[in-house]
């Protein structure tokens, strides 16, 4: 499910939400690559604009890093299988035989 930054509260008093318990914490994103252009780009963004890139930048490393996790649970998954499936044909040769 895909989440929306939180909106700024109604009320005068200032809330700062607690991220959810279900959130890993993710790193912040790595500095940008020092470039000419890079330091005047930087002074340039509003930094709304800047925060909303560094969290996309850390959902994506989130994302990557489940994506890994996915990958390897399916290996694993994919070795027990084959293995399965050797032991099924050897126990149906030898009953054959």
């Amino acid at each position: 499910p895909s989440r929306r930054a939180p909106s700024p509260p109604a009320s005068d008093t200032p809330a700062s939400p607690a991220p959810p318990a279900t959130e890993p914490a993710v790193p912040s994103a790595p500095p940008m690559p020092a470039s000419n252009e890079a330091p005047a780009a930087r002074d340039a963004m509003p930094e709304a604009l800047a925060s909303a890139l560094s969290h996309i930048v850390g959902q994506l490393d989130v994302l990557t890093e489940t994506m890994r996790l996915l990958e390897e649970r399916l290996t694993m998954n994919e070795d027990k299988t084959n293995k399965v499936v050797q032991i099924i044909g050897a126990a149906a040769e030898a009953s054959e035989a």
